[in-house]
């Protein structure tokens, strides 16, 4: 006869109540960890910071004007546009005169914020 162990009158062996744990705790962790990353499912609301634009963060601070528009397609995808303008002290080396417009596209894994780094 051989002899069986039992858990102590336990429904759970020691492995089942480690893994309850260990998900619980991945769960919660996902659900709560991150800046609430649940409630960023429902629009964002009014709980969420709002990020720096690029203009705030990059090229303002290096002294250039940036102006931004945001602009939705006509599928409801949101773009941001952003205008870099040239400053008058750039000028001086085109004897004052302004050069054509540029407009500068990303591919399809880059961001914008790559032009200016």
């Amino acid at each position: 006869m051989t002899e069986q162990r039992t858990t102590g009158g336990c429904i759970w062996g020691m492995m089942g109540i480690q893994r309850f744990f260990l998900t619980l705790a991945i769960t919660l962790s996902i659900l709560f960890g991150n800046g609430n990353l649940v409630l960023s499912f429902d629009g964002g609301g009014s709980h969420q910071k709002q990020q720096p634009t690029l203009c705030q963060e990059l090229i303002i601070p290096s002294g250039y004007p940036c102006s931004e528009y945001t602009t939705q397609t006509k599928d409801g995808f949101l773009l941001g546009l952003q205008r870099v303008s040239s400053s008058s002290s750039l000028r001086l080396g085109n004897h004052g005169e302004r050069g054509p417009p540029v407009l500068l596209l990303h591919g399809l894994f880059m961001v914008t914020s790559s032009f200016y780094s």
